[in-house]
Protein backbone atom coordinates (compact mmCIF):
# COMPACT_ATOMS: atom_id res chain seq x y z
CA UNK A 1 0.00 0.00 0.00
CA UNK A 2 1.58 3.36 -0.81
CA UNK A 3 2.09 4.93 1.95
CA UNK A 4 0.54 8.67 3.04
CA UNK A 5 2.28 11.40 3.93
CA UNK A 6 2.31 14.60 5.44
CA UNK A 7 4.16 17.84 5.03
CA UNK A 8 5.88 19.10 8.58
CA UNK A 9 7.37 22.23 8.40
CA UNK A 10 10.71 21.04 8.13
CA UNK A 11 9.93 19.27 5.12
CA UNK A 12 10.84 20.99 1.93
CA UNK A 13 7.67 21.81 -0.57
CA UNK A 14 5.85 19.23 -1.63
CA UNK A 15 6.10 18.63 -5.67
CA UNK A 16 3.79 16.44 -8.02
CA UNK A 17 6.82 15.23 -9.73
CA UNK A 18 8.11 13.89 -6.55
CA UNK A 19 5.19 12.16 -5.62
CA UNK A 20 4.57 10.06 -8.86
CA UNK A 21 8.24 9.04 -8.70
CA UNK A 22 7.91 7.86 -5.20
CA UNK A 23 4.29 6.50 -5.01
CA UNK A 24 3.75 8.50 -2.40
CA UNK A 25 0.54 10.33 -2.28
CA UNK A 26 -0.83 13.79 -0.25
CA UNK A 27 -4.61 13.38 0.58
CA UNK A 28 -5.41 16.69 -0.93
CA UNK A 29 -3.33 18.33 -4.49
CA UNK A 30 -4.58 21.78 -5.71
CA UNK A 31 -3.71 22.39 -9.64
CA UNK A 32 -4.21 25.61 -11.16
CA UNK A 33 -2.57 28.15 -13.19
CA UNK A 34 -2.78 29.96 -17.28
CA UNK A 35 -0.85 26.90 -19.14
CA UNK A 36 -4.16 24.45 -19.42
CA UNK A 37 -2.14 21.64 -21.40
CA UNK A 38 0.49 21.42 -19.33
CA UNK A 39 -2.18 21.15 -16.29
CA UNK A 40 -4.37 18.97 -18.26
CA UNK A 41 -1.18 16.25 -18.81
CA UNK A 42 -0.39 16.60 -14.89
CA UNK A 43 -3.74 16.14 -13.70
CA UNK A 44 -3.76 13.17 -16.49
CA UNK A 45 -0.81 11.32 -14.80
CA UNK A 46 -1.57 11.86 -11.22
CA UNK A 47 -4.93 10.27 -11.80
CA UNK A 48 -3.52 7.62 -13.37
CA UNK A 49 -1.84 6.83 -10.42
CA UNK A 50 -4.34 7.07 -7.94
CA UNK A 51 -7.23 5.47 -10.01
CA UNK A 52 -6.84 1.98 -11.09
CA UNK A 53 -8.32 1.62 -14.55
CA UNK A 54 -12.48 0.93 -14.72
CA UNK A 55 -12.38 2.06 -11.05
CA UNK A 56 -15.93 3.78 -11.13
CA UNK A 57 -16.66 2.51 -7.61
CA UNK A 58 -14.38 4.77 -6.24
CA UNK A 59 -13.65 7.72 -8.02
CA UNK A 60 -15.85 10.69 -8.23
CA UNK A 61 -15.77 13.86 -10.40
CA UNK A 62 -17.80 16.98 -9.36
CA UNK A 63 -17.49 20.11 -11.89
CA UNK A 64 -18.97 24.20 -10.93
CA UNK A 65 -22.27 23.11 -10.74
CA UNK A 66 -22.36 20.77 -7.68
CA UNK A 67 -18.43 21.48 -6.08
CA UNK A 68 -20.12 22.62 -3.03
CA UNK A 69 -18.79 21.98 0.79
CA UNK A 70 -22.17 19.93 1.40
CA UNK A 71 -21.21 17.68 -1.74
CA UNK A 72 -17.55 16.88 -0.66
CA UNK A 73 -17.70 16.62 2.67
CA UNK A 74 -20.15 13.37 2.60
CA UNK A 75 -18.30 12.04 -0.13
CA UNK A 76 -14.68 12.15 1.18
CA UNK A 77 -16.18 10.73 4.23
CA UNK A 78 -17.38 7.57 2.57
CA UNK A 79 -15.11 4.60 2.99
CA UNK A 80 -13.76 3.14 -0.42
CA UNK A 81 -15.40 0.15 -1.83
CA UNK A 82 -12.80 -2.66 -1.55
CA UNK A 83 -9.85 -0.39 -2.37
CA UNK A 84 -7.36 1.60 -0.86
CA UNK A 85 -8.63 4.76 -1.22
CA UNK A 86 -11.37 7.32 -2.49
CA UNK A 87 -10.42 10.02 -5.41
CA UNK A 88 -12.37 13.05 -5.52
CA UNK A 89 -11.82 15.29 -8.52
CA UNK A 90 -12.89 18.92 -8.32
CA UNK A 91 -12.73 20.96 -11.31
CA UNK A 92 -13.39 24.40 -11.90
CA UNK A 93 -15.42 24.77 -8.64
CA UNK A 94 -14.07 28.73 -8.20
CA UNK A 95 -13.55 27.95 -4.12
CA UNK A 96 -10.24 29.23 -4.04
CA UNK A 97 -11.33 32.79 -5.32
CA UNK A 98 -12.92 32.85 -1.93
CA UNK A 99 -13.73 32.36 1.31
CA UNK A 100 -14.58 28.73 2.69
CA UNK A 101 -14.97 28.24 5.99
CA UNK A 102 -16.54 24.42 5.46
CA UNK A 103 -13.47 23.10 3.39
CA UNK A 104 -10.64 25.75 5.65
CA UNK A 105 -11.65 23.57 8.87
CA UNK A 106 -13.02 20.04 7.42
CA UNK A 107 -9.51 19.47 5.28
CA UNK A 108 -7.67 19.01 8.07
CA UNK A 109 -10.27 16.26 9.43
CA UNK A 110 -10.52 14.12 6.31
CA UNK A 111 -9.75 10.28 6.73
CA UNK A 112 -6.66 9.19 5.29
CA UNK A 113 -8.78 6.98 2.44
CA UNK A 114 -9.23 10.25 0.49
CA UNK A 115 -7.83 11.91 -2.10
CA UNK A 116 -8.84 15.01 -3.34
CA UNK A 117 -7.36 16.75 -6.24
CA UNK A 118 -8.60 20.30 -6.99
CA UNK A 119 -8.01 21.37 -10.62
CA UNK A 120 -8.68 25.20 -11.33
CA UNK A 121 -7.70 28.05 -13.42
CA UNK A 122 -7.40 30.48 -11.09
CA UNK A 123 -6.45 30.48 -7.34
CA UNK A 124 -5.87 33.05 -4.49
CA UNK A 125 -2.76 32.08 -2.68
CA UNK A 126 -3.73 34.72 0.44
CA UNK A 127 -6.87 32.71 1.12
CA UNK A 128 -6.76 30.14 4.41
CA UNK A 129 -8.10 27.68 1.82
CA UNK A 130 -5.49 27.82 -0.31
CA UNK A 131 -2.86 27.74 3.09
CA UNK A 132 -4.47 25.05 4.42
CA UNK A 133 -3.70 23.04 0.70
CA UNK A 134 -0.33 23.69 0.81
CA UNK A 135 0.54 23.05 4.23
CA UNK A 136 -1.32 19.54 4.12
CA UNK A 137 -0.78 19.01 0.52
CA UNK A 138 0.57 19.77 -2.78
CA UNK A 139 -0.10 23.20 -4.73
CA UNK A 140 1.22 23.42 -7.95
CA UNK A 141 0.99 26.50 -10.39
CA UNK A 142 1.30 25.92 -14.12
CA UNK A 143 2.74 28.93 -15.92
CA UNK A 144 3.09 29.60 -19.89
CA UNK A 145 5.94 27.76 -20.60
CA UNK A 146 8.92 29.49 -21.78
CA UNK A 147 10.30 29.22 -25.39
CA UNK A 148 12.89 26.50 -24.10
CA UNK A 149 9.58 24.63 -22.47
CA UNK A 150 7.39 24.95 -25.32
CA UNK A 151 10.36 23.63 -27.17
CA UNK A 152 10.48 20.21 -24.97
CA UNK A 153 7.24 19.66 -25.53
CA UNK A 154 6.83 19.95 -29.19
CA UNK A 155 10.12 17.50 -29.60
CA UNK A 156 8.29 14.87 -26.98
CA UNK A 157 5.04 15.13 -28.78
CA UNK A 158 6.01 14.70 -32.36
CA UNK A 159 8.81 12.10 -31.42
CA UNK A 160 5.78 9.86 -29.68
CA UNK A 161 4.28 10.19 -33.90
CA UNK A 162 7.90 9.28 -35.28
CA UNK A 163 8.01 13.07 -36.43
CA UNK A 164 10.35 15.81 -35.90
CA UNK A 165 11.35 19.41 -36.35
CA UNK A 166 14.58 21.51 -37.13
CA UNK A 167 15.05 25.23 -35.05
CA UNK A 168 13.30 27.05 -37.92
CA UNK A 169 10.56 24.97 -38.25
CA UNK A 170 9.69 25.27 -34.75
CA UNK A 171 10.19 29.67 -34.75
CA UNK A 172 8.25 28.98 -38.07
CA UNK A 173 5.72 27.32 -35.80
CA UNK A 174 5.87 29.43 -33.10
CA UNK A 175 5.65 32.98 -35.53
CA UNK A 176 2.27 31.14 -36.84
CA UNK A 177 0.47 29.70 -33.80
CA UNK A 178 2.04 31.94 -30.58
CA UNK A 179 2.93 30.49 -27.19
CA UNK A 180 -0.54 28.38 -25.87
CA UNK A 181 0.26 25.12 -25.80
CA UNK A 182 -3.08 24.14 -26.16
CA UNK A 183 -3.15 25.73 -29.68
CA UNK A 184 0.30 24.35 -30.72
CA UNK A 185 -0.87 20.79 -29.75
CA UNK A 186 -4.50 21.46 -32.33
CA UNK A 187 -2.21 22.56 -35.16
CA UNK A 188 0.50 19.62 -34.69
CA UNK A 189 -1.96 17.02 -34.74
CA UNK A 190 -2.81 18.96 -38.03
CA UNK A 191 0.85 18.50 -39.15
CA UNK A 192 1.24 14.77 -38.63
CA UNK A 193 -1.85 13.81 -40.27
CA UNK A 194 -0.65 15.80 -43.26
CA UNK A 195 3.10 14.47 -43.44
CA UNK A 196 2.26 10.67 -43.25
CA UNK A 197 4.73 8.39 -44.35
CA UNK A 198 7.76 11.23 -43.72
CA UNK A 199 9.85 12.00 -40.84
CA UNK A 200 10.84 15.77 -40.80
CA UNK A 201 8.19 18.64 -40.82
CA UNK A 202 9.03 21.72 -42.78
CA UNK A 203 8.20 25.09 -42.94
CA UNK A 204 7.00 24.40 -46.09
CA UNK A 205 4.22 22.20 -44.13
CA UNK A 206 4.13 24.59 -41.90
CA UNK A 207 2.93 26.99 -44.47
CA UNK A 208 -0.06 24.47 -46.16
CA UNK A 209 -1.68 23.27 -43.14
CA UNK A 210 -1.57 26.41 -40.35
CA UNK A 211 -3.25 29.31 -40.59
CA UNK A 212 -1.83 32.55 -39.22
CA UNK A 213 -3.08 34.28 -36.08
CA UNK A 214 -4.26 37.89 -37.01
CA UNK A 215 -1.72 38.97 -34.39
CA UNK A 216 1.06 37.34 -36.62
CA UNK A 217 -0.55 39.37 -39.85
CA UNK A 218 -0.46 42.15 -37.72
CA UNK A 219 2.99 41.47 -36.87
CA UNK A 220 3.71 41.22 -40.49
CA UNK A 221 1.83 44.41 -40.95
CA UNK A 222 3.93 45.87 -38.27
CA UNK A 223 7.04 44.53 -39.45
CA UNK A 224 6.80 46.00 -42.89
CA UNK A 225 5.88 49.49 -41.19
CA UNK A 226 9.27 49.21 -39.47
CA UNK A 227 11.00 48.58 -42.69
CA UNK A 228 9.96 51.35 -44.69
CA UNK A 229 8.05 48.90 -47.39
CA UNK A 230 4.96 50.67 -47.98
CA UNK A 231 3.85 48.38 -50.33
CA UNK A 232 4.12 45.40 -48.90
CA UNK A 233 2.21 46.72 -46.02
CA UNK A 234 -0.70 47.97 -47.91
CA UNK A 235 -0.71 44.40 -49.20
CA UNK A 236 -0.51 43.38 -46.31
CA UNK A 237 -3.33 45.49 -44.19
CA UNK A 238 -5.90 45.08 -48.09
CA UNK A 239 -5.66 41.73 -47.32
CA UNK A 240 -6.68 41.51 -44.25
CA UNK A 241 -9.55 43.60 -45.22
CA UNK A 242 -10.38 41.04 -47.32
CA UNK A 243 -10.22 38.93 -45.19
CA UNK A 244 -13.41 40.45 -43.38
CA UNK A 245 -10.52 41.78 -40.29
CA UNK A 246 -12.63 44.80 -39.32
CA UNK A 247 -10.60 48.36 -39.14
CA UNK A 248 -11.15 49.27 -35.35
CA UNK A 249 -9.73 45.82 -34.51
CA UNK A 250 -6.49 46.23 -36.76
CA UNK A 251 -6.01 49.78 -35.53
CA UNK A 252 -6.35 48.31 -31.75
CA UNK A 253 -3.71 45.13 -32.08
CA UNK A 254 -1.59 47.47 -34.05
CA UNK A 255 -1.76 50.15 -31.41
CA UNK A 256 -0.90 47.18 -28.87
CA UNK A 257 2.07 46.08 -30.79
CA UNK A 258 3.53 50.37 -30.71
CA UNK A 259 2.69 49.74 -27.26
CA UNK A 260 4.35 47.08 -26.24
CA UNK A 261 7.56 47.59 -28.22
CA UNK A 262 7.91 50.40 -26.64
CA UNK A 263 7.72 49.17 -23.13
CA UNK A 264 10.26 46.63 -24.02
CA UNK A 265 12.65 49.69 -25.77
CA UNK A 266 12.45 51.60 -22.53
CA UNK A 267 12.87 49.20 -19.98
CA UNK A 268 16.31 47.89 -22.16
CA UNK A 269 17.22 51.40 -21.79
CA UNK A 270 16.86 51.37 -18.01
CA UNK A 271 19.06 48.03 -18.24
CA UNK A 272 16.46 45.35 -17.73
CA UNK A 273 17.15 41.77 -18.56
CA UNK A 274 14.39 40.28 -21.03
CA UNK A 275 13.05 37.92 -18.47
CA UNK A 276 12.60 41.16 -15.65
CA UNK A 277 10.62 42.67 -18.99
CA UNK A 278 8.62 39.51 -19.15
CA UNK A 279 7.48 39.39 -15.62
CA UNK A 280 7.08 43.34 -15.18
CA UNK A 281 5.65 44.04 -18.29
CA UNK A 282 3.64 40.27 -17.75
CA UNK A 283 4.23 39.53 -21.33
CA UNK A 284 5.24 35.89 -22.60
CA UNK A 285 9.34 35.68 -22.71
CA UNK A 286 9.09 34.81 -26.44
CA UNK A 287 6.76 38.00 -27.28
CA UNK A 288 9.75 40.20 -25.40
CA UNK A 289 12.20 38.32 -27.53
CA UNK A 290 9.68 39.22 -31.09
CA UNK A 291 9.38 42.87 -30.15
CA UNK A 292 12.86 43.21 -29.33
CA UNK A 293 14.05 42.51 -32.25
CA UNK A 294 11.25 44.88 -34.18
CA UNK A 295 11.61 48.03 -31.58
CA UNK A 296 15.23 48.03 -32.59
CA UNK A 297 14.11 49.56 -36.17
CA UNK A 298 12.63 52.85 -34.60
CA UNK A 299 13.46 55.64 -31.96
CA UNK A 300 11.56 55.88 -28.64
CA UNK A 301 10.52 59.30 -30.17
CA UNK A 302 9.17 57.46 -33.07
CA UNK A 303 7.27 55.10 -31.16
CA UNK A 304 5.50 58.01 -28.70
CA UNK A 305 4.98 59.45 -32.28
CA UNK A 306 2.81 56.30 -33.16
CA UNK A 307 1.52 55.79 -30.10
CA UNK A 308 0.34 58.90 -30.05
CA UNK A 309 -1.23 58.87 -33.67
CA UNK A 310 -2.86 55.49 -33.35
CA UNK A 311 -4.83 57.44 -30.57
CA UNK A 312 -5.87 60.44 -33.01
CA UNK A 313 -7.15 57.85 -35.67
CA UNK A 314 -8.95 56.36 -33.35
CA UNK A 315 -10.49 59.37 -32.62
CA UNK A 316 -10.75 60.44 -36.15
CA UNK A 317 -13.09 57.23 -36.55
CA UNK A 318 -15.39 57.69 -33.72
CA UNK A 319 -15.83 61.30 -34.35
CA UNK A 320 -16.87 60.55 -37.87
CA UNK A 321 -14.09 63.02 -39.11
CA UNK A 322 -12.86 60.10 -41.40
CA UNK A 323 -13.65 56.29 -42.45
CA UNK A 324 -12.24 53.72 -40.44
CA UNK A 325 -10.40 52.26 -43.71
CA UNK A 326 -8.83 55.60 -44.92
CA UNK A 327 -7.90 56.70 -41.18
CA UNK A 328 -5.73 53.71 -40.90
CA UNK A 329 -4.52 53.36 -44.46
CA UNK A 330 -3.00 57.28 -43.68
CA UNK A 331 -1.31 55.74 -40.65
CA UNK A 332 0.02 53.03 -42.33
CA UNK A 333 1.39 55.21 -45.21
CA UNK A 334 2.86 57.96 -42.65
CA UNK A 335 4.85 55.13 -40.86
CA UNK A 336 6.21 52.93 -44.05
Amino acid sequence: MAEKKEKSKKEEKATLTEDLRSGSFHRVYLLFGSESYVQAQALKKLLSALVPQDDDMNFTRLDEKNATPEQLIPLAETMPFFAERRVILVSDSGLFKKSCPELEEYLPTMPESCVLIFSEKEADKRLKLYKTVSGMGVCEEFVPLDEEGIQKQVVRILKQEGRSMNRAGFEHLLNRVGTSMQDICIELEKLICYTAGREMITTEDIDAVVTPRLEERVFDLTNAIAEKKRKKALDCYYELLMQRTAPMLLLTLLSRQFQTMFTVKSMRARGFDASTIASRAKLHPYAVKKSEQLSSRFSTEELKRALNDCLEAEDAIKSGRMSDKLSLETLIIKYS
